[in-house]
């Protein structure tokens, strides 16, 4: 089965210098045993766009673009994929510019239980995207983001990878590479009861929230970042790692606030090149000062690392310091906060200075 979408008038208005009536064109497939497939050819397009009194708001210029999609016969999905050579949008009254090249989007083995998504994983890569605006710009290349989701009897399990390549700000480069791996594991029942108690209630309703709220955590929950890393061009790498929990406990009591922190436990871990922390003090003085530069610019990042790596050395957490690598590492359980298994601090006197 074939045919074409056509712009409705609205969109006409929007986008006024598509060429022809429709903006894409569909190919369906249907089979008694076998996948069935939806393809869609989305047309390019070139020109102005207006508001709804007939105002010029900006320009656009996309090109083609195709989205194909595999089903089964029990309307689970195989795989849908998008490509996106090139998008430019540009926003004239804020002077907003957004450009993207080459994405590509993959979903595959998706299944969808009470609503929520239980298993699936996807893959996207963006050659470059970059922002601006009459002030700054920030431009990311080699984008990649992979996402993996499991449910394994009551627990729904997720991964995400989102690596990228050079990272430019203002038209020099902050970084060279970076990478963050995270993870999340929780009740898939007290999730279903929390999409439950939150659709039957207003986007106001304060209880139906915190019941939703505790059906989900009173069953336990982890989030943990296990490898964030970042590559500096030229000043060195910085690594750190966070993992965060809630443990099982159907008698938890959300109003307690700072009293039910013994419920919490989790680590978190640093490892940092000092030049490094020196290069990013720089970029930022270089931006509060513009006219700083040379012999200037050097005694003012001397003299802000000296008063911070000050106080940091005193910090209980800090295990290692020298010209070269900081470590810093951290565990927490029961409120209390340890450094190699020996508590430094309590968790809740310290938030109650806040």
């Amino acid at each position: 089965m074939e045919g074409q979408l056509l712009l409705s008038d609205t969109w006409r208005q929007v986008l006024p210098d598509y060429q022809g009536e429709d903006w894409a064109r569909y190919d369906i497939e249907f089979h008694t045993r076998h996948q069935h497939r939806v393809s869609i050819h989305g047309e390019g397009y070139q020109g102005r766009i207006m508001n709804a009194l007939g105002q010029r708001q900006g320009e656009a210029d996309w090109s083609a673009w195709r989205l194909v999609g595999h089903w089964r016969q029990d309307g689970r999905l195989d795989r849908l994929s998008l490509d996106l050579p090139r998008a430019w949008i540009k926003v004239q009254d804020e002077n907003l510019e957004l450009l993207l090249e080459s994405l590509e989007f993959v979903l595959e083995d998706a299944l969808v239980e009470e609503g929520i998504l239980t298993q699936a994983q996807s893959e996207t890569r963006i050659t470059r995207w970059r922002l601006e605006d009459r002030h700054d710009s920030l431009e990311m290349r080699d984008v990649k983001l992979r996402w993996h989701n499991q449910r394994e009897a009551d627990r729904l399990k997720s991964d995400v990878i989102l690596a990228w390549g050079p990272l430019i700000l203002d038209g020099s480069k902050l970084l060279e590479s970076g990478q963050v791996s995270m993870g999340s594991d929780v009740s898939f029942s007290g999730l279903v009861e929390l999409r439950a108690m939150t659709d039957s209630g207003t986007s106001e309703d304060a209880a139906a929230r915190e019941a939703g709220l505790h059906a989900l955590l009173s069953r336990g929950a982890m989030i943990a970042v296990d490898t964030l890393s970042l590559q500096h061009a030229e000043a060195g790498s910085f690594e750190g790692r966070l993992t965060l929990g809630l443990k099982k406990n159907p008698a938890l009591d959300l109003s307690r606030g700072l009293a039910g922190l013994e419920a919490l436990h989790g680590s978190a871990g640093v490892q940092v090149q000092p030049a490094l922390i020196k290069a990013l003090m720089r970029s930022y003085l270089l931006e509060q000062f513009p006219g700083a530069e040379g012999p200037h610019l050097d005694r003012l990042v001397e003299q802000q690392w000296l008063e911070w790596s000050f106080l940091l050395r005193m910090m209980p957490f800090v295990t290692h310091w020298d010209d070269d690598l900081i470590r810093m590492a951290l565990e927490l359980d029961a409120g209390m906060l340890s450094v190699d298994g020996r508590q430094v601090m309590n968790l809740q006197e310290i938030l109650r200075l806040f």
